[in-house]
């Protein structure tokens, strides 16, 4: 029985290897998968289509090519090679040849480094595209001379402008490529200076040092016009001391109120130079103004000593005068007393204002008429700016208050006996 069971059991193994012999005829040849470079389409990510070629031995078929536009197209281990539109394996991504023709965006190597904007002049970086096309978009698109034209998207040559050139030049070629030159527009008491081609102060009185002339205008403070008039230079310790009967120079006004002092010595005058207008022949109070003087320069050292170009000299007419003498404790003969107005940096009038010392502690007495002179009670200046200070005051500094303005404190002013003094308190 046991020999039995053995050859039951080997049998069946004995003919199932005979089932594996090959038959007769040789051994059969290897079988292709695909025709070698056959192409077939493929499914590609976010239901895209590729393309799966066979290999050349056709063995089997290659990887499936799937088109991209940008690398959310690819896998994860791969990128869009934006040359050929197609997933590559990040590990061959070369950043210089994905940015050749792109001038902005991420250079798609997985690694978010954008690609550098290289467009040339007269080109821009479309943000769309990201490639370099004709034209600009903004000036920074164009050559140092060029401006980006917003109509025509296109680099012009910047028009040049011959005035804005000569702001600042009396002579000398414009810039402009014409051979055009600027103009000589110094005006009087100046001269254009060849060898820097700008308005240098003319020596007006040459050969002579440290005297000066004068050229301005006599005004009525009432009127802000001109009047013809006699007008004085006059040194500032002589005025102070009461006398404004002598004078360093002496000149007519013209009905204008255009005047020349012709050159006069200051070179034994300090602290500045004052400017009495009165009627011609000095008369003091009588004829038709009062006597009313005015700084127009302070001296600190020699060199302060300049010609003056454009003095403007107040005078306080006799009517107006008329008016003042009514204010309580005015004493124009003994005392003399302080007028000015408190303007803005352009010299235009502030209303609203008040006087003070310049070191900010109040004046005893000072008032501030109405813009017609008819009431002297306010509480700040009116529309016309003015300020009076009827009493006497020795030398003293001034300065204007306002918010939103400042002034200097070294304006100083004193009453002078028998005479007005015009004081302006010009903003900084």
């Amino acid at each position: 029985m046991v020999m039995k069971k053995k050859v039951a059991v080997l049998f069946p193994l004995f003919s199932f290897s005979l089932a594996l012999v090959p038959g007769c005829g040789g051994q059969q040849g290897k079988q292709n998968v695909c025709e070698p470079g056959k192409q077939i389409e493929c499914a590609c990510i976010n239901n895209a289509k590729g393309i799966q070629a066979c290999l050349s031995d056709g063995s089997a078929w290659g990887d499936c090519q799937c088109p991209c536009s940008s690398n959310i197209d690819c896998s994860v281990d791969e990128y869009c090679d934006f040359a050929s539109e197609s997933c590559k394996p990040s590990a061959s991504c070369d950043h210089t040849l994905q940015c050749a023709d792109k001038c902005c965006g991420d250079d798609g190597c997985g690694k978010s480094a954008v690609c550098e904007n290289t467009c040339t002049s007269g080109t821009y970086c479309n943000p769309t595209s990201c490639r370099c096309e004709d034209g600009c978009s903004t000036n920074n698109d164009c050559l140092e001379d060029q401006y980006c034209d917003p109509t025509s998207g296109k680099c012009e040559t910047i028009p040049c402008d011959h005035e804005q050139n000569c702001t600042d030049k009396c002579c000398g070629d414009d810039g402009c490529g014409t051979g055009a030159r600027c103009e000589d527009k110094c005006v009087s008491g100046t001269t254009c200076d060849p060898s820097s081609c700008t308005c240098v102060l003319d020596d007006c009185c040459p050969g002579q040092d440290l005297f000066i002339t004068v050229d301005g205008i006599a005004m009525d403070l009432a009127s802000r016009q001109g009047v013809q008039a006699g007008v004085a230079a006059m040194a500032p310790l002589t005025a102070l001391s009461g006398d404004i009967d002598t004078h360093l120079a002496e000149a007519s006004a013209a009905a204008t109120g255009v005047f020349h002092l012709s050159c006069f010595d200051v070179s034994t005058v300090s602290l500045g130079l004052l400017l009495l207008v009165d009627d011609p022949g000095f008369d003091g109070p009588g004829g038709n103004f009062f006597p009313t003087i005015t700084g127009i320069a302070g001296y600190l050292i020699g060199e302060d000593k300049e010609c003056e170009n454009a003095a403007t000299a107040m005078v306080i007419n006799n009517q107006l005068q008329a008016a003042l003498d009514q204010i309580h404790g005015l004493d124009k003969n003994a005392v003399g007393y302080i007028i000015g107005v408190v303007t803005d940096a352009n010299h235009v009038p502030l209303e609203g204002a008040t006087v003070v010392k310049g070191d900010g502690s109040a004046l005893d007495n000072v008032l501030y008429p109405n813009a017609y002179f008819t009431a002297f009670d306010g509480a700040a200046t009116s529309a016309n700016g003015v300020y009076l200070i009827p009493t006497q005051l020795g030398l003293t500094p001034l300065m204007g208050v306002k918010d939103g303005y400042t002034w200097s404190d070294n304006i100083r002013a004193a009453t002078i006996p028998g005479a007005a003094y015009f004081v302006p308190l010009v903003a900084n």
